[in-house]
């Protein structure tokens, strides 16, 4: 018993050593950078230590984000996953359930994701309006992430809207046949994303009523924005939409 119980005191000091040896080399920016980049392969006993984990939870913009290698315990802690969360906002994907239900931990993630934080908050955030609302101000896209209620709140749907005019596609049915936030949309303009269009394609969402509305239309026609919207894009929309090209209510 004597014998067994001297074996593992050596092997906790032993083990007790390494992880020294390990926190030593993660205080180093370029051996952080590369344990990070191998985080998949560290021991769990290495992962499951909160002070190794808090080292490499702030490096969370790496890909891929190394809190999700962490063991359950540490990701449950809110120190650990606010660190991450600071760093990279989308670290809140390998958060426990309980801190992606935390108003103001998801509010720091959202404002340092972009907005795009919101797709891991739990559901009752994802239906919460001051939540929503900074997400959508922050990326409009992300109204896609919110709860039914909320694609139907029209003061959620104008700010996703003014974010970004294609958010129009992610708005609740009667929200799409409000004139003034499909006109919302349609000025949103280039959105800060390069890959999304301008707001004049957001048009394809618009409903139906609005479509086949001739004094709707006459308003969009006359906008600044459809004017300076290059002809083959408007010709390319009126096509997509149903309408020939070279509509009396295109732009000369």
């Amino acid at each position: 018993m004597a014998a067994m119980g001297s074996s593992a005191e050596r092997m906790l000091l032993e083990m007790e050593d390494w992880r020294d040896f390990v926190r030593s080399l993660l205080a180093d920016p370029i051996w952080r950078r590369r344990a990070i980049a191998g985080a998949s392969s560290l021991p769990p006993q290495i992962l499951a230590d909160p002070s190794v984990v808090e080292l490499i939870a702030g490096e969370s913009q790496v890909e891929p984000c190394p809190l999700q290698f962490a063991s359950l315990e540490c990701r449950s802690m809110r120190h650990i996953v606010q660190i991450a969360v600071r760093s990279h906002g989308c670290a809140l994907e390998w958060a426990g359930d309980h801190l992606k239900d935390e108003r103001e931990l998801v509010l720091e993630a959202i404002g340092t994701s972009g907005g795009n934080a919101l797709e891991h908050a739990s559901p009752r955030l994802r239906d919460d309006f001051q939540v929503v609302l900074r997400a959508v101000s922050e990326f409009g896209m992300v109204l896609a992430d919110a709860s039914p209620a909320m694609r139907n709140n029209k003061v959620i749907c104008l700010a996703a809207v003014r974010n970004c005019g294609l958010a129009l596609k992610d708005c609740g049915l009667a929200i799409t046949s409000d004139p003034e936030v499909v006109l919302a949309a349609v000025q949103a303009g280039q959105s800060l994303r390069p890959s999304l269009r301008p707001g004049p394609w957001a048009l394809r969402y618009a409903g139906p009523s609005l479509l086949h509305d001739s004094n709707f239309l006459r308003v969009v026609f006359s906008l600044e924005c459809w004017r300076q919207f290059p002809h083959q894009d408007q010709d390319e929309l009126l096509r997509q939409l149903g309408w020939a090209p070279h509509t009396p209510c295109r732009a000369a």
